[in-house]
């Protein structure tokens, strides 16, 4: 029988900024009057066609295939009613981003709130820009035409997806602190807000192999209007952190990487 492989250990100093995705990618400023939004009508077919008949339908047979990707708690988006919604989930794969559009909403388009590290490769700006992608803005000119996407794309009933703990930690099985400042934006827009928590099955026969993953989608939570915006972002952000650790702290969540602190470091 073979020996049982020795389980990889991770060393962090900063549950808050630590990054362990391993790109490599520079994050470089964006072009000059960058639009978040393209309304040329040559320009939306093209990103139809990329997105709904080519992207898609990869995706989905990527992620069961490699990952194995079971979906749990589904029914749950039935209330929505072709409202846009905003997904806040954990982040420990780059297939996280598109699990939401290829598993959860496929006939709709989901867009992606995403580091502008991604778009320093050269080449693939575009693709990811027809994907959906909205890169994090660098400057006061760039928010405030983010802000507008967000409102535009909400406006049209679309979903948008935010990992809160920013950063990708492959194979976490941990929920890392996050602030409130990313639900700003459905506390704004009174829009509703869907929690997600992705975790690990150990594979039935190649046990050492990398393991399946599981999105487990929770109850809607709507924002109430009746407090004011920073507590509205506070009491989603505590909904979704909890439910986050909740199913997180399964038993049955496979730990194929451990995260450990260093000693004497603080974590914050």
């Amino acid at each position: 029988m073979a020996n049982k492989k020795e389980k990889k250990v991770v060393y962090y100093t900063d549950l808050l900024n630590d990054d362990f995705a391993g790109t490599g990618l520079e994050t470089k400023p964006l072009k000059a009057n960058y639009h978040y939004v393209n309304k040329n009508p040559v320009y939306k077919f093209f990103s139809y066609l990329i997105y709904f008949l080519i992207a898609l339908p990869i995706l989905y047979v990527v992620g069961k295939v490699w990952r194995g990707v079971r979906v749990k708690g589904k029914k749950n988006l039935k209330v929505l009613k072709g409202q846009g919604a905003f997904f806040y989930g954990n982040h420990t794969q780059i297939v996280d981003a598109f699990m939401v559009q290829a598993y959860l909403v496929p006939t709709r388009r989901t867009y992606i709130i995403a580091d502008r590290a991604a778009f320093s490769i050269r080449g693939l700006r575009w693709l990811l820009k027809m994907m959906g992608m909205l890169p994090i803005p660098g400057n006061g000119e760039e928010t405030s035409e983010f802000l507008k996407a967000i409102e535009y794309r909400h406006s049209r009933t679309d979903h948008i997806v935010i990992f809160p703990e920013a950063h990708i930690w492959p194979f976490y099985t941990g929920i890392r602190p996050f602030r409130e400042n990313s639900f700003i934006y459905p506390a704004r827009l009174l829009a509703p807000v869907v929690p997600m928590c992705v975790t690990y099955r150990q594979r039935k026969i190649f046990k050492n192999a990398t393991p399946r993953m599981t999105l487990h989608v929770g109850e809607v939570i709507y924002p109430d209007s009746s407090l004011p915006l920073p507590e509205r972002c506070k009491v989603l952000r505590d909904k979704c952190y909890a439910y986050m650790v909740d199913v997180a702290g399964d038993l049955d969540n496979y730990e194929y990487i451990e995260y450990r602190k260093k000693e004497g470091e603080q974590t914050p």
